[in-house]
Parts: C-alpha cells; structure tokens; sequence
C-alpha cells in the first residue's frame, strides 16, 4: 500500500530531558534517542502522535511541471512528469515546525549515604621480636634433633644380638651351607669326556595336533564362516572327535561330544574341496546347508582316523 500524504510523519522538535539538546524527527507516536555523535546524551526520547507535514508545492526545473508533496524539508524527490530529482527547500519548512513544550526532567538520583572508612583489625597479641623468635624455632630444632637420635640409638641397642649364646645353639651348631657348585652338580648328570652337554627339553602334556590337520581345520573355520551356516568349526575338538561347534545353544552345550563317525567333503565349482569330520546329526545338517548354496556339493562318506 502506497502511503497517501495525509499518513506522511511531521517535522517534529523535541527537547532532551537530561541534556536539553533540541532533536528534530519524523518519528510521530515512536521513540527516539538524543543523537551521540553530535554532543547529545544517547537518552531515549518519547516522541508524541498525531502531527502529519504540511503540503509543499514544488516546480520541476526540467520540465516546469507543478506537483504537491508533504516530504521532509531537506530531502529529495522526484518529478511525476519526468523523474526529476527536487529537493525540498528547507525554508519552506521553517514555519511549520512545531515546538513542544520542554519535557519533564527525570529525578535526580539521591546520593549514596557516606560508609565510614574501613578500619584495620586490631592485633589481639602484641608483636614479638623476629631475634627472639629465631632463637625459639631453633630451640625446637635441636630438641627434635636429639629426641630423633635418642630414638635412633635405643633401636639398634634392641636389635643388636647378645654376646652370650644359649645351651642349645651352643650344643647343635648350625650346619654350613653348600657351596653353590655342589649344589648345581648335584642336579646335571655326570657328562662324558669331550662332548658338550646339552639339556633334553622336557616332553608337552596334553594333546596335541598335527600340523597338517591344524592347517585343514583353520582352512575349514573359514570356510564355514563364509557359508554363513549357524554351525562353526571347533579348531581344538580332539583327535577322533566331531569337530562342528553351535553357537546357537547354552555354553556348555555348543561342542559335540559325540566321536566323529561322517566326513563330508565339500567341492566348489572350481574344484577345491573342504573336509569336516562329525557325528551323523551335524554331517546330514552341514550336507543340507550345502544344497541351498549354487554351486556347492557335499559328499558324505565313512569316516577314517588315518
């Protein structure tokens, strides 16, 4: 919406409360403030409403055409007729200011009561000499010095032995302690003339697996977790046992304690075959789950401890 010349703001002067600087403003019915950057206050400035500008009859100095306009003195407008740029003379505006009545000037703020001056606290005991209180702390030093070597000595009286021996150490005397060459040619075996001893490592318990069948159960772990089957090899089953793991079943449930009774024997397509020893429940289990995988085959045959 266009606004008509009838909602156009007044040239409006009021006076700073604080300062007293007279501020001009076409804020009607606004709030300004007392400007800063020309000696004013920065104080906010209510501004009343309802003062519209008069009319200004302007001539174009282009093409001398006539037109009306309520713009504020000193600012530029532009020609209906030809665009113009007019500039609205400022003396036109002179009469037509309006002076408001100064405004109520705030309270002055009352004084802060006078504090009495803070008073240094007063020293309950008098000051001592720094000589005599020298002389007191080294006092205590050397008293802390003698007890300390007075609790020092009776110690070592209390943990010296005494000169006397009793009738029984006296009567069983303690035997004397093997040398150390003895005592280590007691433990090596006697060694013959011109060879060099060398100590016989001493045997592993508990079971152990073959290389090769180490290396075809490792191969067979990863193939089993690529197939993505639930069933898992168990790379340390013993020799003869069923070698399949279920994860899915309580801990002390998921390895077969069964003995190992089918191998099956699985082929890809280019040939590479796989071999799992297990009991018949997991050989008919793994020989299912290579049929819903293309391009596998699962051969099931007797199993054989050679």
């Amino acid at each position: 919406m266009t606004p008509t010349v009838e909602h156009l703001p007044a040239a409006i002067e009021v006076q700073c409360p604080v300062c007293g600087r007279a501020v001009t403003t076409g804020q009607s019915g606004n709030t300004t403030r007392c400007p800063k950057t020309r000696g004013g206050c920065g104080t906010p400035i209510a501004v009343p409403a309802g003062t519209t500008r008069p009319p200004v009859e302007l001539d174009c100095y282009d093409c001398g055409h006539t037109w009306t306009t309520r713009a504020k003195a000193g600012s530029t407008v532009r020609c209906p007729g030809c665009s113009h740029p007019r500039r609205v003379p400022t003396a036109a505006r002179a009469e037509d200011v309006e002076v408001l009545p100064p405004a109520t000037p705030l309270p002055a703020r009352r004084p802060a009561p006078p504090t009495a001056p803070r008073r240094a606290p007063a020293h309950h005991t008098a000051p001592r000499d720094r000589a005599e209180d020298d002389a007191q702390e080294e006092r205590e030093r050397a008293e802390r010095r003698a007890d300390t070597r007075r609790a020092l000595a009776e110690l070592r009286a209390a943990l010296r032995p005494s000169a006397a021996p009793s009738a029984a150490s006296a009567q069983a005397p303690r035997p004397a302690p093997a040398a150390p060459a003895a005592r280590r040619a007691e433990h090596q075996p006697a060694q013959a003339h011109g060879r060099r001893f060398t100590p016989r490592p001493e045997a592993v318990r508990g079971p152990v697996t073959a290389p090769a069948t180490a290396r075809r159960r490792t191969a067979a772990a990863a193939f089993l977790d690529a197939l993505g089957g639930a069933l898992r090899l168990r790379t340390d089953a013993p020799h003869g046992g069923c070698e399949v793991l279920d994860p899915t079943r309580p801990p002390e449930h998921r390895a077969c304690g069964q003995l190992a009774q089918l191998t099956v024997q699985f082929t890809d397509h280019r040939g590479r075959q796989t071999l799992v020893h297990a009991c018949t429940t997991h050989a008919e289990a793994l020989r299912y789950l290579a049929t819903t995988r293309p391009g596998l085959r699962a051969t099931l045959r007797a199993y054989s401890s050679a």
